[in-house]
This record gives structure tokens, C-alpha cells and sequence, in this order.
């Protein structure tokens, strides 16, 4: 109770406001305000048929990509993207991972999945950012499902630039033999959702998954918490 009473005093001297409108938030309401969760748009795909998933069905083993919401510029999206990755609000990353944590359990076959692997992040820039993003997001959609985090089995070996700038083939050309396997023995003959934050093109989490493929996993999926174009 008096820990109650006094999160009531510290939300009137200093009030917690929405990441994204950054309107004072009510007692029920966590890092986004009710009107802006509804403006996070749920996309509207079938993880198993899907624009993306044609586009890259050449990949042996790839068979589920699912996206949480839409990204719109200068929306709702944006704004809780650029506070996770630019503003170090690791919060609103479990947070948004729960949600899609939550959303994938009761709309989809997912407990066939072994592992989480979040896209990893160079040690140079990790030290930089202070966490991996993608971590973060698997975090918190392994508290909803109970699928592990597994970070353990992908490494980013080699520093490059940004990927945010570059057209479809400098990310293809910038990520090529960056990424390398720590503990194949541990992935073989399993499957595995690979996570990460926005996509683009999907240069990144697609070279993860095709170096896993390569190393002995059966199936990857790939769950992403926003994109722009992908039906």
C-alpha cells in the first residue's frame, strides 16, 4: 500500500508521458497511451504467404515472416523505434515484444519454434548503443511464448557502416560475410524465429538466416517489428 501511495506522489510531481505524444499517461496505461497504441496499425499478412516470404522463397527453409505493424514516417512507429534504438528506452522494446509476443500466440503455430535469435549487433556498437535492440524485442516476446532467447548462436564479427542510407544492393554488398555461427552443434536439425527490429529490404536478417541454413537448422522464421511495404 505505501509503495502504492507512493507511486501515486511521484506520477503527480513528476508524470510519466506517452514515448510517442508524449501526453501524461493514465494509471493503466504503460509507455504508450491508448490512442497511440491503436495508431500502431497491425499488419496485415499471412506469415506463410506472403509478398517477402515469395520474394525470398528461394531460400530452402525459410517458411514464416510475420511483421508486427506497419512503419509509417513520422508516425506512432517511427517515433517508439527512434526512442528504442536512438533514445536507449529499452522498456518500450519488452514492451512492444510482449505485445507482438502476445499477438503471435493467438493468432499463430509458433511453439515449433526452438529458439529466438536476435540479429546481433557488432561488440564495438553494442558498446555504443548499450544494448542490442533486437535483444530486447526477443526478450519480450519470449516472456509472452516462453521461446528462448538464444544469443549464443550468431555473432557479427565484422564492424560496417549503417545500413540506413544505402539502396537494395549496398545492403546486400555491406553485409556479405559479417556474420558468423559460435555453436552450430547447437542449432542443427531445429527451428528458429530470427528477430529484428524494422526491415528494409531485408539484407540483414536474411543473411542470418541463410548462414543458419547452411549450418544445419531445418526451418527459420523471421519476426520483425515493423516494415513499410510487405503484403
Amino acid at each position: 500500500m505505501l509503495i502504492q501511495i507512493w507511486k501515486d506522489f511521484s506520477s503527480l510531481v513528476f508524470p510519466i508521458t506517452c514515448y510517442s505524444c508524449r501526453n501524461v499517461l493514465a494509471k493503466n496505461e504503460d509507455y504508450l497511451c491508448i490512442h497511440c497504441r491503436s495508431n500502431l496499425s497491425v499488419a496485415k499478412i499471412d506469415p506463410e504467404n506472403n509478398s517477402f516470404l515469395d520474394t525470398h522463397s528461394y531460400i530452402v527453409g525459410f517458411t514464416f515472416a510475420l511483421i508486427y505493424f506497419q512503419f509509417s514516417k513520422g508516425g506512432v512507429s517511427q517515433k517508439v523505434l527512434h526512442s528504442l534504438k536512438y533514445g536507449s528506452n529499452k522498456d518500450i522494446g519488452t514492451l512492444l515484444g510482449r505485445w507482438f509476443g502476445e499477438y503471435m500466440m493467438s493468432h499463430y503455430d509458433i511453439k515449433r519454434f526452438d529458439g529466438l535469435i536476435p540479429v546481433p549487433l557488432h561488440k564495438r556498437r553494442e558498446r555504443i548503443r548499450g544494448f542490442n535492440q533486437s535483444e530486447v524485442i526477443a526478450n519480450g516476446i519470449s516472456e509472452s511464448t516462453q521461446i528462448p532467447v538464444m544469443t549464443d548462436i550468431l555473432e557479427r564479427i565484422v564492424y560496417t557502416d549503417t545500413q540506413t542510407k544505402k539502396n537494395k544492393l549496398q545492403r546486400l554488398e555491406n553485409i556479405k560475410n559479417v556474420f558468423a555461427i559460435k555453436n552450430p552443434e547447437n542449432i542443427q536439425g531445429k527451428s528458429f524465429l530470427i528477430v529484428d527490429d524494422v526491415v528494409t529490404t531485408g539484407a540483414t536478417i536474411l543473411e542470418c538466416g541463410e548462414l543458419c541454413i547452411k549450418s544445419g537448422v531445418k526451418e527459420f522464421g523471421i519476426c520483425v517489428l515493423a516494415a513499410k511495404d510487405i503484403t
